[in-house]
């Protein structure tokens, strides 16, 4: 049955530090191509349930996909678990096809580590990442058995799909909404995604606050050439017409007018920021929270449709409509 506990959460007395690598290593020995499993949940199951996790398998199936294998488990810790924070440890044991074997050095799926460095499928995106973010946890498990009464309390948590590298949609959404019917809504959630500068584990990225996807909707007449049987892009050119520029200049207009939440560029954040009249992307977050969603939203819109209608305007002499969608409602305005 979905959702029945695979494990009971022990006393978990002497807690020992898995290595690794090692358990790395056996986890890239799994096949698990979406949306297959072949074994990896079993043994991140079985290192969980070690360390005293309550331990859920999670199946989940939508029309049209396969079935595919979730987990999620949970742990509390220190003398008052209630009142310290939840921290989940998320990430996904699926991996992508190998498209090429005979370009690898070693057997992807072998496990091997060459010059010091584990060499396999799913090794950096993720497996790596949630053998380290089990040991490191039975380490702090450890410490804080070994500090009591004084250690820190709170509770740990796994959220690791099977769905991450194909449809995604019987994975981290779907585990979600069953932690949340449940009330196991977590404060802080750490991903292990390979993310690094110079070398690997030497950067920390706070993830983004959600998103807004939208649409820019063109509307304008139909040209002559459009009706021309035959016509191919390249027609464009011979007669001194650059669509594909046109849409390369309109990108990148947009995207100068302001980064995004991360100040990197568009879909960024950081300092800079679209200008909402008063605020910033990156500050939307507390206009949700004073004014409501609608009211942000609008402000963002606005800016958006005027942004989109004045750089289109200059390129295409067509107007804009921008719809902006958020979960599963679409909020529509025509310019």
């Amino acid at each position: 049955m979905t959702g029945r506990p695979r494990s009971r959460p022990g006393c978990a007395q002497g807690i020992v530090v898995p290595d690794p690598v090692e358990l790395a290593r056996a986890l890239v020995r799994c096949p698990s191509v979406t949306p297959r499993d072949e074994g990896a949940l079993d043994i991140i199951c079985e290192a969980a349930a070690r360390m005293g996790f309550e331990v859920f398998r999670l199946p989940f199936e939508s029309p049209g996909t396969a079935r595919v294998d979730n987990l999620f488990a949970i742990r509390a810790f220190g003398p008052r678990p209630q009142d310290g924070p939840h921290i989940c440890f998320a990430g996904h044991s699926d991996v992508v096809p190998v498209a090429r074997p005979d370009r690898w050095r070693v057997d992807p799926f072998a496990g091997e580590v060459v010059d010091g460095v584990l060499v396999g499928r799913g090794a950096a995106d993720m497996k790596g990442a949630i053998a380290a973010a089990l040991s490191a946890i039975a380490g702090f498990l450890a410490e804080v058995e070994a500090a009591a009464p004084d250690a820190p309390s709170g509770r740990l948590s796994l959220l690791i799909t099977g769905d991450e590298e194909g449809p995604a949609l019987n994975g981290t959404r779907r585990v979600l909404e069953w932690m949340a019917a449940r009330g196991h809504v977590p404060d802080f959630c750490l991903v292990g995604e390979p993310t690094s500068r110079v070398r690997v584990g030497d950067t920390v990225k706070i993830g983004r606050r959600g998103s807004l996807n939208g649409h820019l909707v063109v509307e304008g007449a139909v040209d002559r050439l459009a009706a021309v049987e035959g016509f191919e892009p390249r027609e464009c050119l011979r007669l001194g017409l650059d669509p594909f520029g046109d849409l390369q200049q309109i990108a990148g207009a947009l995207g100068r007018r302001g980064a995004g939440p991360c100040g990197e560029g568009p879909g960024g954040g950081g300092d800079g920021g679209v200008d909402l009249g008063g605020g910033r992307l990156g500050q939307l977050q507390d206009q949700l929270a004073r004014a409501g969603v609608e009211d942000a939203l609008g402000g963002l819109r606005a800016f958006l449709k005027a942004s989109a209608n004045q750089e289109f305007g200059v390129h295409l002499g067509a107007s804009v409509g921008w719809i902006i969608c958020r979960r599963r409602r679409s909020l529509r305005r025509r310019g």
